[in-house]
This record gives C-alpha cells, sequence and structure tokens, in this order.
C-alpha cells in the first residue's frame, strides 16, 4: 500500500477547540493541492523516461539526470552507477531486454510503477547457464523520489515464474515440494571425463538437463564436478523423479529425442573416451542401529 505523506496545512485539522467557537473547517489551499499534484505528475514523468529514454535505449550516460548521488543499491554501490550496475547484468543476460511500463500510481513523493519486461536469455544469469529461451518476467517497483531524481526503490517480482521459464523449477507447483517423499527415485551418473572433452561434455549435459526439466515426474536435479590431479574432469549429475515410472517414462522420451535430433550417446562417449557409472536410488531415512 502506498504511504500517504501529509502536508502541514492537513496537520492543522487537529488544532483545539475552544468550548464556545463553532467546529471550524480546515481545508487545504487550492495552491498546495496543485503543488501536491503537480510534483506527482512529474515525478511519474521522470521514471518514465528512466525506463524508456535511458535504460531502453541503453542512454546510460543520462543516468544522473534521474537518479540522485544518495540512492543505494543491492549491493551497497551509491548514486546513479548502482542503480546502473543492476540493469546492465540483466543486459548482459538478457541483451535484447526491454521494458514495457504497464501501469503508474504517483502520491507525494512515491510512484508505483508494473512493467513487464522481456528478453532472450543469452548470457549466463547468476548460477544459471544460458538456455536462449524468451523470457517474459512481471514486476512491481515503487520508487521514493527528491528534487525529481530516485533515491530510494523496492521491488516485488515473480520469482517464480522467472525460475520456472528457465525450467529450474518445475511448471506444476504441486511438484515443488518437500525431498524424500514416499515413491521418489533419484537416478545418478558418474562420468570420468578427459580434460580436452569437458567442453563438449557440459554442453551435451546441459542440453540432456533442459530437456529432462520439461517431462512429467521431473522434480530437480543437480551437476556436481571437480578435477582429478590427473586433469580428468569428474562429474556427478542426479535428477530426482516423482517415482519409478515417471523415470522409466523419461528415460523413453530421452531416447526418442536422441534419435530424432540423430545423436548417439554411446558414440559420442566412446569418441571422446569418457567412461560412465550409473544406478537408480531411492532416499533411505535415517534409524539408529
Amino acid at each position: 500500500m502506498m504511504t500517504t505523506i501529509l502536508s502541514a496545512a492537513s496537520l492543522a485539522l487537529s488544532v483545539s477547540l475552544s468550548p464556545e467557537s463553532a467546529p471550524a473547517q480546515h481545508f487545504l489551499s487550492p495552491a498546495i493541492e496543485q503543488t501536491d499534484t503537480s510534483t506527482a505528475q512529474h515525478n511519474k514523468e521522470v521514471v518514465r523516461q528512466l525506463f524508456e529514454q535511458v535504460i531502453n535505449e541503453r542512454h546510460f550516460a543520462d543516468m544522473p539526470k534521474y537518479v540522485a548521488n544518495e540512492y543505494t543499491g543491492p549491493s551497497g554501490l551509491k548514486g546513479p552507477a548502482a542503480f546502473e550496475a543492476s540493469i546492465l547484468g540483466l543486459i548482459r543476460s538478457f541483451p535484447d531486454i526491454r521494458w514495457q511500463l504497464l501501469e503508474f500510481i504517483a502520491e507525494g513523493d512515491k510512484v508505483m510503477v508494473k512493467w513487464q519486461w522481456k528478453g532472450t536469455h543469452a548470457g549466463d544469469f547468476q548460477h544459471i547457464s544460458a538456455t536462449g529461451l524468451h523470457i517474459t518476467h512481471n514486476a512491481i517497483a515503487i520508487f521514493t523520489l527528491k528534487h525529481e531524481k530516485v533515491i530510494d526503490g523496492f521491488l516485488f517480482n515473480d520469482r517464480l515464474g522467472f525460475l520456472q521459464q528457465l525450467r529450474q523449477l518445475p511448471a506444476d507447483e504441486s511438484q515443488i515440494r518437500a525431498k524424500n517423499q514416499p515413491g521418489e527415485v533419484r537416478f545418478v551418473d558418474q562420468f570420468t571425463v578427459p580434460a580436452a572433452a569437458k567442453k563438449a561434455f557440459l554442453e551435451r549435459v546441459r542440453i540432456n538437463r533442459d530437456f529432462i526439466k520439461t517431462l512429467p515426474g521431473f522434480l530437480e536435479d543437480e551437476l556436481l564436478g571437480h578435477t582429478a590431479e590427473n586433469g580428468d574432469f569428474i562429474c556427478i549429475t542426479t535428477a530426482r523423479w516423482k517415482n519409478a515410472e515417471a523415470l522409466q517414462a523419461a528415460k523413453t522420451a530421452v531416447q526418442q529425442a536422441y534419435r530424432k535430433e540423430g545423436f548417439d550417446p554411446a558414440a559420442f562417449m566412446q569418441k571422446l573416451k569418457i567412461r560412465m557409472e550409473r544406478g537408480v536410488f531411492e532416499p533411505i531415512a535415517n534409524t539408529e542401529e
């Protein structure tokens, strides 16, 4: 909810009244009302221009016109550079990103804006490797302005939907549950990969992981690795499935995808001299002996 900023004239409504006097009526003067409205409208226009002219058009040299030196970013940086840094992080991950401003509410020194941005995940985002997926993300921000410059901001965004679009979480929210539910199984592979084959191997793993995240019954996966003393890359992949039936259906779907793509996993591993060990495991509860 937007906080209402009370003017000094509004506080005058609490003036004491003598018993003999009739209740006095107090009103904000037209001049003060006009000033408050004018400030809110100016602030709304500042935020609009910040996104449409500076960010969408990549005119970051103009950032100091819209963001005050006292602004503090999420990482502790100050000033226009702090605001720019958070935006540039997104642009590196989604180079074609553009913001569409859908709705404004302005009151006093506050501006609330609802936006939607769209972009292609062409670069790594935090720990998530580039997927090439086209993302649509919705958010609401509340900015505080002083002297027509942003001094503070607070963001509400759809983090769950964002991660689902990037296939980091199942699209079916009912599958986002506590671990070790009855019937769940884990499919575990261990690979020994020569150093020269590491890049090609990890690219193939990325393709496979992206695919299985779209399949029914998938819950989560994990990729672990380290480099051995002889230079080999030791990698463990795990995938958690709702039950054995879901895992079996996934295996069938993966093989069908391989045939459609013309990919031969056995030939791939033989060519790159990759060794593999595989197993299916079930969670074991802690017990006392």
